[in-house]
């Protein structure tokens, strides 16, 4: 796992190094710097990869979290890859590898609990998501000429253009619910919430940010059995593919 932090300054000014490595605040830092974007990661295990179809290194992505049902994932790269050569990746290699398949649709093949970034250094695009049921956290803030995502809502706010202004409406949630109602939302009024199964993306271009949803649940109609011992024979096999798949 990789607590991470991306920096980008919008306005194309070039990265300050040491910023970026004094928002974790931890020794151990890895850091990577393409201009005016940049992105920092205290590893836990996977680190940045390039992936095995990114010789020249130009994605490059960190996950904080762990992908499930890999075989799945295997299986549908297997048209672009050798699957040998992919059983013994990292969980971030498969990801690099899924976004050079399927593009910014790459988190609708994906299963987990993860939250990751990414870096399109050729067509200059970041692109971040939340795993489905929002297992991982995943912040984001826009002032001025910065952009910052992190999976550490203490990281961000280290930032010295993020403010500490509280938002007013998430404080009387929090004291009167005790959770925020609005899943895109913080404490803070400068730093939002990428909410569960959503993916948010920037264009370095166009200079714009989007944060849509990737998946809904789906609510099918009602299961019915005409012999009872049918439920846990269908509850079975559903426990053994979701003990497979993690």
């Amino acid at each position: 796992m990789s607590a991470f932090t991306a920096l980008i300054n919008t306005d194309r000014a070039p990265l300050d190094e040491s910023l970026l490595r004094a928002l974790s605040g931890v020794t151990q830092t890895q850091v990577r710097i393409d201009g005016c974007v940049g992105m920092a990661t205290a590893s836990i295990g996977d680190g940045f990869d390039g992936g095995p179809s990114s010789a020249d290194s130009r994605v490059w992505a960190v996950i904080d979290g762990r992908l499930d049902d890999r075989e799945g994932l295997i299986a549908a790269l297997a048209a672009s890859h050798r699957q040998a050569d992919l059983r013994c990746v990292p969980d971030v290699a498969l990801l690099v590898c899924a976004y050079e398949k399927w593009g910014h649709d790459c988190v609708s093949h994906m299963l987990g609990d993860f939250s990751f970034c990414l870096w399109d250094a050729r067509n200059r695009r970041l692109l971040c998501a939340r795993d489905h049921f929002g297992v991982k956290p995943l912040y984001y803030a826009r002032v001025g000429n910065v952009l910052v995502v992190s999976s550490v809502l203490r990281w961000l706010r280290c930032h010295p253009a993020v403010s500490r202004t509280l938002r007013h409406e998430a404080i009387g949630d929090f004291l009167l619910f005790g959770v925020c109602a609005e899943p895109s939302q913080t404490a803070f009024l400068d730093i939002s919430r990428v909410p569960p199964a959503h993916r948010l993306s920037y264009s370095l271009e166009l200079d714009s940010t989007h944060v849509d949803h990737y998946w809904a649940l789906e609510c099918g109609d009602c299961v019915r059995f005409a012999d009872p011992r049918e439920y846990v024979e269908q509850f079975s096999h559903l426990l053994r593919v979701a003990v497979v798949d993690r």
